[in-house]
């Protein structure tokens, strides 16, 4: 399950993270600016479509949305290939949260295709606002990785963790640079590519 967007300007965003972690929540806000406290659990995978404007180039995100329970980890593999990027979402609140963003780094390394940008994302700083990260700054800077703190309720970071992402993506492919980007369409969820 190949995808290859390179000629349209169309970018596959895998995003992975273990249960209850927030990454439906996480596509909602960016996507429909819109938080549901009553989401259920995804069960495999599905996927919603962004159009952007980067610099005068429309540009098309297909993110998808998967699974953290493990009965379904042994097909988000089939999922990693092809992305231009992988976004690890881990829940803010939880003790311990170093270990599932360990485990989810590991993974996207070993399953995403080489050179996939991997962004890593604290989500439900809303409720841990003082947090600091101490515990993981370490290792995400040993990965050469940078964190994202958000809040999927209050939208807190999540233009800059999309702005980022989307400038790095193009830059791979050469289209124009800029910091500048901006939503110009949406689509509600789908199963067909809007791109």
């Amino acid at each position: 399950m190949t995808d290859d967007y390179s000629n349209d300007h169309g970018y596959k965003i895998v995003v992975l993270g273990d249960s209850a972690a927030g990454k439906t929540s996480l596509i909602m806000r960016y996507t429909r600016n819109l938080f549901d406290q009553s989401v259920t659990t995804t069960i495999g995978a599905s996927f919603v479509t962004k159009k952007i404007v980067h610099m005068k180039n429309e540009v098309c995100f297909r993110l998808w949305d998967t699974a953290g329970q493990e009965r379904y980890r042994s097909v988000i593999p089939v999922y990693c290939r092809g992305a231009s990027a992988v976004i690890i979402v881990f829940d803010s609140t939880i003790e311990n949260f170093a270990e599932p963003i360990q485990h989810w780094v590991d993974f996207a390394k070993n399953n995403a295709d080489e050179g996939t940008k991997i962004y890593v994302v604290g989500n439900k700083i809303d409720l841990r606002p003082e947090e600091t990260f101490e515990s993981i700054s370490e290792y995400l800077e040993s990965e050469n990785l940078k964190l994202f703190p958000v809040s999927a309720l209050s939208g807190v970071g999540i233009d800059r963790l999309f702005t980022e992402i989307a400038n790095d993506v193009c830059r791979c492919t050469n289209l124009p640079q800029d910091e500048f980007v901006s939503m110009i369409k949406e689509t509600n969820p789908s199963r067909k590519a809007c791109c």
